[in-house]
């Protein structure tokens, strides 16, 4: 393999790697709104946050309790 080669091979993986979290994060979008229960509490997460982040598993309040501790925001 050439050096045109390697870069030929490197782009691909890329791109590939790319299309790969793109088509996640549409699915993830378009379908999954999230869990209903967080995984912290147990309590319901409002239907408003799942909407609004897809994917979510956590309530706003262990949401922000675990970002404290990790000092974010």
């Amino acid at each position: 393999m050439d050096e045109g080669d390697y870069g030929a091979d490197y782009q691909a993986r890329h791109n590939a790697e790319a299309v790969s979290r793109h088509r996640s994060r549409m699915e993830l979008a378009a379908g999954a709104a999230g869990s209903e229960v967080c995984e912290e509490c147990g309590d319901e997460i409002p239907a408003a946050r799942r909407a609004a982040m897809p994917g979510c598993s956590l309530c706003v309040a262990c949401m922000t309790d675990i970002e404290k501790r990790r000092g974010v925001g």
